[in-house]
């Protein structure tokens, strides 16, 4: 017998192997229910009805391709054909969203906006409920549609090397650095945006509970925002120090599809893992909208969006993957062991309070693109730099108690590129931003609080319309001084700071110098105080940068883009995410 809980209300639940199975096959043996797969041959009567289906990223792609195949059917509800339109979110934001804690408040950025929603584990669902507004909106105990253990990653001669060594691949690999004598790089996913980061602490509760304080207290500056920047580690550390990450198994596929040459190792520990169950909860309050939801839901639990799903790494609600995907992956075909877990929804808020007690002080050095282009005008009239000031002061103050947030303006005295002059200056210093959770504003040095004041300063920033954007220095210097500077005179410094550059541009810099900031970026890198670059690009010259992007990666950063300066909230708030909280935050 398979337990099952149930952490809306506590209590447990026995589901029967023999029934779960039974409930699968009808889904199939129906063709996944009354809409999914029909065709009508009549056309559909009036104006069609369009939902949006917010996804986690990393499921986004094999989502869009169900619903490519779902939008070229035939669908109808009441007579109305239904069309389905992906966005890609962050579950810890749209969470945040639901609870009515959120900077995206507006437009696409509205949880009337969301009539579908797909994280990556029941978790979101149930922080996303700890309001009345978003228990209101937010089902619970709904359909699963793919699955994904979390495993440990390596490179394969470090797995070789432990298997040489008889090594126990059990949770101790990551709890302790316990592998027979061999050093280990340990890090995990940040539980404060990522769910598997959540359960890799789970994981640890479970295992030695007594110890999780001091688990989540080291492994603090060692979790890394996304697995792609988890994985860097594969590529740049050196052979005696073995890297050992806690990711999901699917983020292993998704790697090694694209590092054919150089995989990494997928392991599971010996006592059994904690799986992400990817459900789908139908969000929309209006009757039509839900019914075109539920085709939507139908079809992704259809044999074709099974297979889509397991094409990309996921694995059935059930735990099982085809033996063909299993063979490539080197993978098992059926389900991991699990780990048994009393009261999973108690388990889950002891760790994610656990993790944000021991949160460092934020510290935000935000560089504000001052070139020519953000005099452009946005929807409402407003430029892009003032759309940013006001977004920017909301942002900061949903930060968490004893937060910190400094302002520099950078451009380049012209846009001739290296012959320019490039510029950033210091606008305000460090200065504390935000007093707590709830948005309670702080006090910085004046009796002004530091958000106004950093917003303000952006408001007076006046670029020449021939001014280019030098973001590479702007940025290596940044790195320094966040890193090097302030450090005795903050206030916190012997337990450490969540220090981070904050790039806030519409375009990347002129002159591509990213080899040389690359490399001086990682010379300078020190694992016992690391310093993220997180870049938020919303303008169509700037909303793809691959260099910005790989500068992110190699520090545990990332980059978020938005082709709209108007929407710049959302890709802010998803900038943000590590260091907001979905709960509220204590005072320090």
């Amino acid at each position: 017998m398979e337990e099952a809980a149930s952490p809306g209300d506590g209590r447990r639940r026995k589901w029967p192997i023999s029934a779960i199975c039974a409930v699968a096959v009808l889904i199939v043996g129906l063709g996944a229910g009354a809409w999914a797969l029909r065709e009508f041959p009549r056309a559909c009567q009036g104006a069609p009805v369009t939902i949006t289906v917010a996804v986690q990223p990393e499921i986004g792609s094999a989502v869009r391709e169900v619903a490519a195949r779902f939008n070229v059917q035939t669908h109808d509800v009441r007579g109305r054909c239904v069309r389905v339109e992906i966005a890609e979110r962050d579950p810890a934001t749209v969470a945040r969203m639901f609870t009515g804690r959120s900077l995206s408040s507006g437009g696409a950025g509205s949880p009337s906006a969301i009539d579908g929603w797909l994280p990556e584990s029941w978790i979101w669902m149930y922080l996303a409920r700890s309001t009345p507004a978003g228990a209101q909106r937010v089902p619970f105990g709904v359909d699963s549609v793919a699955t994904s253990p979390v495993v440990f990653a390596t490179s394969t001669g470090t797995a070789a090397q432990l298997r040489q060594r008889k090594a126990a691949v059990n949770w101790s690999l990551l709890l302790k650095a316990d592998a027979g004598h061999l050093g280990l790089s340990r890090r995990m996913l940040d539980p404060a945006a990522s769910a598997a980061g959540i359960a890799t602490l789970m994981a640890a509760y479970k295992i030695d509970s007594a110890g999780l304080a001091g688990f989540a207290g080291g492994m603090e500056s060692r979790s890394a925002i996304t697995a792609p920047a988890l994985f860097t580690d594969l590529t740049t550390l050196a052979r005696d120090q073995r890297s050992l990450m806690a990711v999901t198994e699917q983020q292993v596929v998704a790697y090694d599809d694209t590092h054919r040459p150089n995989p990494a190792a997928a392991l599971v520990p010996e006592e059994g893992t904690l799986s992400l169950d990817y459900p789908f909860g139908v969000t929309a309050p209006d009757p039509v909208r839900r019914e075109a939801a539920e085709a939507f839901r139908y079809a992704l639990l259809s044999r074709v969006g099974q297979d889509t799903f397991q094409r990309f790494g996921f694995r059935t609600p059930s735990g099982t993957l085809s033996a063909d995907l299993a063979r490539r992956y080197g993978l098992a075909e059926s389900a991991p062991k699990q780990l048994n877990l009393a009261d999973p929804a108690k388990t889950a808020l002891t760790s994610v309070r656990e993790w944000t007690r021991l949160a460092p002080q934020v510290r935000l050095l935000v560089l504000l693109d001052a070139s020519g282009s953000m005099l452009g005008q946005a929807a409402g009239g407003r430029t892009r730099l003032q759309l940013a000031a006001r977004t920017l002061r909301s942002g900061l103050r949903l930060l968490p108690a004893g937060a910190q947030a400094g302002l520099w303006s950078v451009a380049t005295a012209s846009s001739g590129g290296p012959g320019g002059g490039v510029g950033y200056r210091e606008l305000v210093p460090m200065t504390a931003v935000t007093g707590g959770s709830g948005g309670r504003a702080g006090v910085g040095a004046g009796g002004t609080d530091g958000a106004d004041r950093i917003a303000s300063a952006a408001d007076r920033i006046r670029p020449a319309a021939s001014a280019g954007t030098g973001l590479y220095d702007a940025i290596l210097a940044a790195y320094r001084d966040i890193r090097q500077g302030h450090v005795a005179d903050r206030p916190g410094a012997a337990t450490g700071s969540a220090e981070i550059v904050l790039v806030l541009t519409d375009g990347d810099d002129d002159a591509v110098r990213l080899r040389g900031l690359y490399d001086a970026v990682r010379a300078q890198q020190d694992p016992r105080r690391p310093v993220r670059v997180v870049t938020v690009a919303f303008g169509p010259e700037g909303a793809g940068s691959d260099s910005l992007k790989q500068v992110g990666e190699l520090t545990g950063g990332v980059l978020y883009s938005t082709g709209d300066p108007a929407r710049l909230a959302v890709p802010l708030e998803n900038a943000l995410a590590p260091h907001l909280c979905v709960l509220g935050c204590s005072a320090r």
